[in-house]
């Protein structure tokens, strides 16, 4: 198999997270955090981060990764940190699910 990665986008409440968790149940996929404000540490009930049930379903990365005060992300940075997600997640054999909504990265 090749290494895959899945990119599932949109709006707000639309049920992004709840694909991306099936996604990364079915193929044996890592979930990677592509929104803008769930990077941030101390939002997740602010953003709609996953739950610690949904943490615990499947492997999630970024989330709450950044501390808000003391660091930002920017589309650039963006691409670095997702690249090398995604190439530790392919070197497992497993499968990327980037998911996020703001559409800036």
């Amino acid at each position: 198999m090749s290494a895959r990665v899945v990119i599932i986008g949109g709006p707000t409440a639309s049920g992004k997270s709840a694909l991306a968790l099936q996604v990364a149940l079915a193929e044996g996929g890592e979930i990677i955090c592509a929104d803008s404000r769930q990077v941030y540490a101390g939002l997740p009930i602010a953003t709609a981060g996953p739950t610690s049930d949904e943490l615990a379903r499947a492997p999630h990365h970024g989330y709450g990764a950044l501390d808000a005060a003391a660091d930002t992300m920017n589309a650039g940075r963006f691409i670095a940190f997702a690249d090398a997600l995604i190439d530790d997640i392919h070197a497992r054999g497993r499968v990327a699910v980037l998911v996020g909504g703001t559409g800036l990265y």
